[in-house]
């Protein structure tokens, strides 16, 4: 939200620990990586291709961090019955006993609860950080698979990851319950922060693979 970059400014460090997110990590990570690369005279590119791929598996690994603490990156509500062939807790959640403070707006008391978070949502919302998981895991084990057909054409494997997580994170933010999100407008319609660099980052991704794939078969071609 715009108010988070007045609030950063005001208390940088109080900021680094709270309300960090993907992006800002991949971001903030990315500068940290290409200058520890250029001082220890690593390749760049082949120094990302390698992060690349663990990168997004970690990020699949912690979302299973916020579906267990229930923390908010929840879906939209799911009013719709569950199919036979799908278990419930793929299908919906009520996030009992997660961590956000209870808002009467969406929530109701846990029955014999005494304490702290016990609330949970009044309507089960589509469980998202698992579907993240799934998503993250099905991108790592693509990039982990074409790593040794692209190992001497150094880049592609990172190209092709900011193509994939640029992709999946826009896929999740239209189930995402995000209402309090702000939204900027472009063209005649309303975005999500997030939504705008996921579509950066897939046409810069789809505009680096392809240039650099035609750059390597150039190379073999002389």
């Amino acid at each position: 939200n715009p108010d988070d970059y007045k609030n950063f400014w005001d208390d940088p460090i109080g900021s680094m620990f709270s309300g960090l997110s993907v992006y800002g990590g991949l971001i903030c990570a990315g500068i940290a990586f290409a200058v520890y690369a250029y001082f220890k005279k690593i390749r760049i590119s082949h120094f990302f291709d390698s992060v690349a791929p663990g990168f997004i598996l970690a990020n699949g690994i912690g979302r299973l961090g916020c579906q267990v603490s229930g923390d908010g990156d929840w879906g939209l509500a799911n009013p719709y019955p569950k199919p036979g062939w799908m278990p419930q807790w793929l299908w919906s959640d009520t996030y009992a006993h997660h961590i956000i403070s209870c808002d009467p707006a969406v929530d109701v008391p846990i029955p014999g609860c005494v304490g702290n978070h016990c609330c949970e949502l009044a309507h089960g919302a589509y469980p998202t950080p698992i579907y993240e998981f799934m998503m993250c895991t099905a991108i790592f084990i693509i990039l982990w698979s074409l790593r040794k057909r692209l190992t001497y054409k150094p880049g592609m494997i990172f190209t092709i990851f900011m193509i994939l997580i640029g992709i999946q994170r826009f896929a999740i933010e239209q189930w995402r319950d995000l209402s309090g999100r702000d939204t900027y407008g472009f063209f005649g319609m309303q975005f999500r922060q997030s939504e705008l660099i996921s579509i950066t980052l897939v046409v810069i991704g789809i505009a680096s693979t392809a240039y650099l794939y035609n750059y390597y078969k150039k190379q073999r071609l002389t």
